[in-house]
């Protein structure tokens, strides 16, 4: 029984390995996801909170932080991925 658990295990891990060595690392998705945050920040109209982009759009201001938040993760990602892929190769 403990000779069969030893391969079972030595199974498992080399399986993990191959699996976590293949993933992508992440960091595109991660810069991406910071820069639409912050996109969404500067261009919200909250009570608390007017963003310098939310302010220019009409006398009131607008609330397009969802909509610049998206479109600057959307501009961002797929460069940053195809520098992610030359890079690490994964």
């Amino acid at each position: 029984m403990g000779r069969h658990l030893a391969y079972l295990s030595r199974l498992f891990y080399s399986c993990v390995g191959v699996i976590i060595y293949t993933l992508p690392l992440g960091i595109a998705a991660l810069v991406a996801f910071l820069v639409g945050w912050a996109g969404a920040i500067v261009s919200m109209d909250q009570i608390y909170y007017v963003g310098p982009i939310a302010s220019m759009v009409g006398q009131d201001g607008s609330d397009l932080g969802i909509w610049v938040g998206m479109a600057w993760a959307m501009l961002v990602f797929p460069p940053l991925r195809w520098l992610e892929l030359k890079r690490f190769n994964r």
